[in-house]
Parts: structure tokens; C-alpha cells; sequence
């Protein structure tokens, strides 16, 4: 909380230095309202109406005052409330996208989002709120209490006897109302994930007819919602009863104790009315108690799961980049052996291989041999352990990873395209420059074998392709993304199952373009040896092992899983 402060809320302190003076002003006008109106009446008492006029302008201007100070008060509070809620966005959009896509895997995206805008709502409603409702009913207590002693101080002691009892009732309350809170959290993103998931796939949804059950699940799920969102409200709503009677039994009290005192001529008219006016005063700060710790138990929940993104290592760091050489980009794995974390067989044992400057290396096997898991590795999507990849010598993991991922291109077995123009997709691969190079992309398009296909379009290139590119084919967006790949600036390009919804002509097309490519290193994942016959070394790995390599020629003489996959996919081709 005080690192949340000091980091966030700290900066504002003259703004809440405004709202602080503004919210004094308003109390102390306040409390010469009820000052006012007891002279007037005790005047009455002695026939003394001479300053009535007077009285009457004063409570006016009185008024006026706490109109003008209590409206400035809300604004100066406000303002660092959107004003942090506006940082923390910021840094936790500039912190996501740090992260590792790791982190991606373990945290769903439904409640990453109920993150960003509920969590970051109770943040800006506890700076806001909270902050000011502490500050008020600070200030009211004093400047009412202390006017009240003034008046009588057994007096006093007596309507305020209630309080105690109200506050110390709804500590019981206080702690069920946190455990509620932070479940309530936690299911508003689980909701949330499931909304996102089923509008996502709507279309598997549809082709498959599993509507009703899909509804079933979600059901499911909004119902334990429901119920736990009925027992926050039961909580919540049971601590305004304890502090709303505060008020009623204050005034009982008053008009019981001080009726008596009146008749025995210990207390004024007009100062019974002051201290039942003051009693109305500090009813409402003494209400707003039960919110307080309400938006505060909001504001702490919302704040650890925030800080759960918060705290998360950054991954990627621009700013980290340096002027390591870079001009040899010779890569080597030494014995690398690697397992995800919540796996206890190793997807990749014992791995050894070079690849030279500008050559090209491709990875072949079965489904589930830790192709892909290399070639992320290798990109670093995964981080690799220390003292098993090497750029030039150096240890990957001592590279900043935004150095090392301007040398990479990559092009990943699920293609992502934003819901954009597809200038702007092949584009968003160099992002510095201010607007992408017409000439270069319809080149690499035609490279990509697209082209042809997006001239088909009424807008072309200019053509907006919906969410995920949903009016695109498989194959489109696969060659798209290649074009992606070839247009950003880098010397290693790794291509996993980039020929994926082709056919063969186009297939030979792609490739016959992708080898031709000049001072780049180019590292092949595929299942289809046709992708990798150019290949100046070929790994054919099993089980997370490398059990033979070589080019293409050596390979389909020797006997085993790739002469045997060549020989099928020879005789597929022409049948």
C-alpha cells in the first residue's frame, strides 16, 4: 500500500492539499450554521430582533460558501483519482507487454481484461472516495465535537455513546466483507475470461451447434457469481443499519437527556437546537464510515491483483538494448536440455547442433518431438536455460532480449493478424517507421505468393480483414504473416510450418523465394520434407532427441522416419 502511494498517489499531494483546504473551508462553514441559528433563537428568547437580518444574510453567505468549497473539494479529489487510474494503465499496458509469452499461458485474458477496467475502477473509486471521505470525516468530527464540548461536554459523551458500540459491531462484518471481496474478483474475471472465450469462437460455436451447452457452462459459472455477489451485498448492506441508527439513538438521547436539562434551565433552546443540529451533522460522516470501508476493502483487493501484474519479471526491455556484434550471427547449441515447468518429461534432451551465417537449417519429426519447442527457444519465446544457446560465442541469456530480437524474424505455426488493413498487417512488423513502404510490401507479398490474392480484393491492399482476419482463408493468413516476416529488419528468420494450407505449386513458390533470400540465416520447422530439401542441414528429432541430420540427399538413403515420410509424401504428391 505505501509503495502504491509513494509510486502513484505521492505526486498529487498538492492537488489533495487544494481538496484538503477546500474540505476545511466546508466544515467550518458548517459548523457555524447550527452557531448562527442557536444565537437567533436565544435572541428570540430575550425579544432581541434586531440582527435577525443580519443572521439570515450570514447563514446565506454561510451556504454559499459550502456550495462553492464542497464542489471545489469533490474536484480536487477526483482529479488524482482518473489521474492514477490514467498511470496505472499505462503502466500496465507498458508492463504486459514486457512479459514473457509464458506469462500469457498462465493467466487468462478474461481476467487480465477484468483487471484492467474493474480492478483499476476500485483503485480510482479508493483513491478518489476513500481519500475524501477520510479527510471529511476527520475534519467534521473535529470542528463538530470540539463545538459541542463547547456547549456541554456530559452532554456530548452522552449522544455520542452509540458510536462505539455501531463500530465495534461491524468489525465482524469488516472481515467477511474482504473475504467476499477478493472472491468476488476473482469470479468477476473468471466471468469475464468466459464471455471472451465464447465471443472468440463464436464461429466453433455455431459450426458445431453447442450453443445450449456453452450457455450451460457459462450459467454455471454467472451462478456462483450470483450467489457470492448476494452475500457481498447481505455484508455490505447489514453495516449501514448499524451505523444508521447512530443517528436515531443521538437524537433520542438528546431529547431525553437535554429535554431535562432544559427544564431545569442547564441548557438553552437554542443550544439544544445546535446540538441536535450538530448530531445531524456528523450522522452522515459516521454513515459514510460503513462505504469507507467498503470502497477500502474494494481498493486493497483490486490493488494485490493488479500488483500481481505489477510484480510479474519484465521480459522484454527496449530500453535494455546494446551494441553487442552482432554482424557474424553464428548460432550453436550445446547439450541443451529443457522442460516446461509443469512437465516432468523433458520436451528437448541432450541437444547439440550448429548453424552458420546465412545458412539454413531445418527440423523435422513426428507431432509432439519439440520442433517448435526449439525454434521458440532458439527465438527466445521460451527462455532457454544459461550455457546452452550461443550467438557468436556469447551466452543468449547475457543478450538483452530486445538486441537479440532485432536479429529475429519469426513466423509461428498460429498466425495472429489485428483487425486492420492488410498494408497496415505486413507493416506492423516495423513499427518505426511512420507509414509502411507500399513498393516493398507488394514486392514481398509476391514473394509470399499473396499478392494475387489481395488484388482480388475490391480495396486491395486497403482491405480491412475483420477481427483475426476472419475474411482471409487459412492459407491467406499464413502467407500474409510470412510477408509480416519478410518485411521486418532481421538476419535470422525461422519459420514454423510456414507452408501450412498450401498447395503444392504455391508451396514450391514460397520456397523457392524463402532460399533465395540473400545474407539471412533461415531455420525451417516443418513436417513436410518438401519445405526442407534446400536445407543445408536437415535435424530429425524424436522424442525431444536428435536422432540423425544431414542434407536432404544423405537423409532419404539412409533407412528410418524421414526416407520413409520422403517415400509416402513422394507418392501423396503425385496421387
Amino acid at each position: 500500500m505505501w509503495k502504491f502511494i509513494n509510486q502513484y498517489v505521492k505526486k498529487y499531494w498538492l492537488i489533495y492539499s487544494c481538496g484538503f483546504i477546500a474540505l476545511t473551508a466546508t466544515n467550518l462553514a458548517a459548523v457555524r450554521i447550527p452557531l448562527e441559528i442557536k444565537a437567533i433563537i436565544d435572541g428570540l428568547k430575550t425579544n432581541d430582533q434586531s440582527d435577525l437580518k443580519r443572521f439570515f444574510l450570514v447563514i446565506v453567505g454561510l451556504a454559499a460558501i459550502i456550495f462553492i468549497s464542497r464542489t471545489l473539494s469533490r474536484l480536487f479529489f477526483f482529479i488524482p483519482g482518473r489521474n492514477v487510474e490514467y498511470d496505472i494503465r499505462n503502466d500496465l499496458y507498458k508492463h504486459l507487454i514486457r512479459l514473457s509469452p509464458r506469462f500469457y499461458k498462465e493467466n487468462k485474458v478474461g481476467d487480465l481484461m477484468s483487471r484492467l477496467v474493474n480492478d483499476l475502477s476500485g483503485i480510482r473509486v479508493f483513491v478518489a472516495l476513500a481519500a475524501l471521505h477520510i479527510f471529511n470525516t476527520t475534519i467534521s468530527y473535529i470542528f463538530v465535537f470540539s463545538e459541542m464540548i463547547k456547549i456541554s461536554l456530559p452532554l456530548t459523551l452522552y449522544v455520542i455513546a452509540p458510536i462505539p458500540v455501531a463500530m465495534f459491531s461491524i468489525r465482524f462484518l469488516v472481515k467477511k466483507l474482504f473475504v467476499y471481496m477478493v472472491r468476488y474478483q476473482k469470479l468477476l474475471g473468471e466471468v469475464t475470461d468466459k464471455i471472451v472465450e465464447a465471443l472468440s469462437n463464436i464461429h466453433l460455436i455455431k459450426s458445431y451447434g453447442i450453443e445450449d451447452s456453452t450457455l450451460s457452462m457459462f450459467q454455471e459459472k454467472n451462478e456462483e457469481f450470483l450467489e457470492n455477489g448476494i452475500m457481498l451485498a447481505k455484508y455490505r448492506s447489514s453495516m449501514f443499519p448499524f451505523i444508521g441508527i447512530i443517528g436515531s439513538l443521538g437524537q433520542c438521547i438528546l431529547f431525553f437527556v437535554g429535554g431535562l436539562w432544559i427544564i431545569k434551565d442547564q441548557l438553552t433552546i437554542g443550544e439544544f437546537t445546535a446540538m441536535s443540529l450538530f448530531l445531524a451533522q456528523i450522522v452522515w460522516p459516521t454513515a459514510s464510515l460503513a462505504w469507507i470501508i467498503n470502497i477500502i476493502q474494494r481498493g486493497r483487493t483490486s490493488l494485490k491483483r493488479v500488483n500481481k501484474i505489477l510484480d510479474a519479471p519484465e521480459y522484454y526491455r527496449p530500453e535494455a538494448k546494446h551494441g553487442i556484434d552482432i554482424k557474424e550471427n553464428n548460432l550453436s547449441v550445446k547439450q541443451l536440455t529443457f522442460s516446461f515447468p509443469d512437465s516432468k518429461t523433458p520436451a528437448l534432451n541432450d541437444i547439440s547442433f550448429d548453424i552458420p551465417k546465412h545458412s539454413s537449417i531445418g527440423f523435422f519429426g513426428p507431432t509432439g518431438c519439440g520442433k517448435t519447442t526449439l525454434a521458440k527457444l532458439l527465438a527466445r519465446l521460451e527462455p532457454p536455460p544459461k550455457n546452452a544457446i550461443f550467438l557468436n560465442g556469447q551466452d543468449v541469456t547475457s543478450i538483452p532480449i530486445a538486441t537479440y530480437w532485432d536479429l529475429i524474424s519469426y513466423v509461428p505455426q498460429l498466425s495472429f493478424l489485428f483487425s486492420d488493413t492488410i498494408s497496415e498487417n505486413i507493416g506492423y512488423a516495423n513499427p518505426n517507421v511512420e507509414s509502411p513502404n507500399k513498393n516493398i510490401i507488394e514486392k514481398l507479398s509476391k514473394s509470399a505468393s499473396v499478392y494475387n490474392d489481395i488484388m482480388a480484393f475490391p480495396d486491395d491492399f486497403e482491405t480491412i480483414i475483420g477481427e483475426k482476419g476472419i475474411i482471409l482463408s487459412g492459407g491467406q493468413k499464413k502467407r500474409i504473416s510470412l510477408a509480416r516476416a519478410l518485411y521486418k529488419t532481421h538476419s535470422i528468420l525461422i519459420l514454423d510450418d510456414h507452408l501450412s494450407a498450401v498447395d503444392h505449386k504455391t508451396e514450391h513458390f514460397i520456397n523457392k523465394a524463402i532460399y533465395e533470400l540473400e545474407n539471412k540465416t533461415k531455420i525451417v520447422v516443418s513436417h513436410r520434407i518438401s519445405a526442407l530439401v534446400d536445407c543445408d542441414n536437415i535435424l530429425v528429432l524424436e522424442n525431444g532427441k536428435i536422432v540423425t541430420q544431414g542434407p536432404h540427399k544423405e537423409l532419404i538413403k539412409k533407412d528410418g522416419l524421414y526416407k520413409d515420410t520422403w517415400l509416402y509424401q513422394q507418392v501423396e504428391e503425385k496421387n
